[in-house]
């Protein structure tokens, strides 16, 4: 909650971090919106009086989602695979023989046979698409990295040894000017770093930049699989091999065995998409903090972004990016009692309230405004203290309708009878105020 504005003039740190989160945040959107026309969404949607109406490649997909759970939908348990292996047989002239093979005669052979292969084509698009995005997402990581080391280096050559580095006079004079050497210089260093390995790169953080990253060990084995899979896609089309499973941890990652072809679902889109951010915040954070000790910018960054992780359910990285926050030398109490408030609504969220209680309940708000006492309340789940203070901070401005119905921390609380009679009273009172406006004639 408490989002603020974008600050004007971002500096490097806030518009690596802001670069990065638009980048998945698009790709994100864009797999997502793309998906439904290659899955034939269209075709879900129309109402079809009877089974048998439907087209032969929605009874295929239909038959492939019940016979072997290739594609999950919840609608389809009244649809018996009998009776669609019956339809596909008698009216279609298809068999299914597994889960990618078809045996097709009859009539309509040649009809059936072009609606298949345009079933197919869409599903490879489909895989295509989840392919791409995968690349996609570990180069916009790789990008992040390469950004951050980069930025180090130029700020301070010494640390890419540059002194000891060698340049022939001929490729002094390509380069044109011993500015442009030391720039060289530095892209190959980050480049040859690039080309190692993500635990290579975490280890670079931390002895050469002293950089603190023990938070982000939970993460390191999705990440680690998350390459390691794009690797495969690039370089193995997708078969599993002896270098993935080298790379990988087997005890947490079981999907495919040595020989066999790896899938790609959205759901395992959006999961990497979210690790991914995750930690790519983390890693810009702490170098953020490692060049400016304290920063304004950096408070408000957490702040402005804070709030689009809490609305998509983001909880981990909303208790770890608030947390940060906490620690801010330079915050002030404002700042200070949001990061507070969302730490303990995140920690609430994942099912780990036992952990905050004692602290929780130990806690003073009574100096507080009235919008942090509602949601130190809300968090409590003081629903008597609550509802007791929330009238006074609408009639005094300091917490609106649209904070009820839009904040997080009231989620499990807008079924209840008394919020809703406050947000109906809210809106009215609104809208007396939007009629009571004097007209102003010109």
């Amino acid at each position: 909650m408490f989002e603020q504005e974008d600050p004007i003039g971002k500096n490097p740190y806030y518009h690596f971090l802001d670069s990065f989160l638009l980048n998945l945040y698009s790709l994100k959107s864009f797999a997502n919106n793309v998906r439904p026309v290659l899955v034939n969404e269209i075709i879900r949607k129309r109402k079809f009086g009877k089974v048998e109406e439907m087209p032969v490649e929605l009874l295929i997909e239909l038959l492939q989602q019940r016979k072997y759970g290739l594609l999950e939908d919840p609608n389809l348990e009244e649809l018996g695979i009998e009776n669609l292996e019956k339809i596909l047989d008698e009216k279609h002239g298809v068999i299914l023989l597994d889960k990618s093979r078809f045996k097709i005669y009859g009539p309509h052979k040649s009809t059936t046979s072009k609606a298949i292969n345009d079933y197919r084509s869409r599903h490879n698009q489909l895989g295509i698409l989840y392919q791409s995005t995968l690349i996609s997402l570990v180069i916009y990581f790789e990008m992040l990295i390469g950004t951050i080391i980069k930025h180090r280096l130029v700020k301070h050559p010494k640390a890419s040894d540059i002194d000891n580095k060698v340049l022939t006079i001929e490729e002094i004079r390509k380069l044109g000017s011993f500015e442009n050497a030391e720039q060289y210089l530095i892209e190959q260093d980050v480049e040859t770093l690039i080309r190692k390995k993500y635990l290579d790169w975490i280890d670079y953080f931390k002895t050469n930049m002293k950089l603190k990253l023990d938070n982000i060990a939970p993460l390191n084995d999705k990440v680690i699989e998350i390459i390691q899979r794009r690797n495969l896609f690039v370089h193995n089309e997708g078969i599993v091999n002896n270098i993935y499973l080298s790379n990988i941890n087997t005890q947490v990652f079981s999907e495919g065995a040595l020989g066999e072809k790896l899938s790609i679902s959205l759901q395992y889109i959006d999961e990497s998409i979210d690790t991914i951010r995750h930690i790519g915040v983390l890693i810009g954070l702490e170098y953020w903090r490692m060049m400016e000790k304290e920063s304004s910018e950096r408070i408000r960054f957490i702040n402005n972004k804070g709030m689009d992780f809490m609305l998509g359910n983001e909880w981990e990285l909303t208790r770890d990016i608030y947390r940060f926050n906490l620690f801010e030398k330079s915050i002030n109490s404002k700042s200070k009692t949001v990061a507070q408030i969302n730490y303990w609504l995140s920690m609430k969220r994942l099912g780990k309230f036992s952990e905050i209680e004692k602290e929780l309940k130990s806690s003073d708000f009574s100096d507080k405004t009235r919008e942090f006492q509602i949601c130190y309340y809300a968090i409590l789940g003081n629903t008597e203290e609550m509802f007791r203070i929330i009238p006074k901070g609408l009639e005094f401005n300091e917490i609106t309708i649209d904070d009820l119905i839009d904040w997080p921390v009231f989620d499990e609380y807008r079924d209840d009878e008394r919020f809703l009679a406050l947000v109906d009273v809210g809106k009215e009172n609104d809208e007396e105020k939007i009629t009571k406006l004097d007209v102003i004639e010109i």
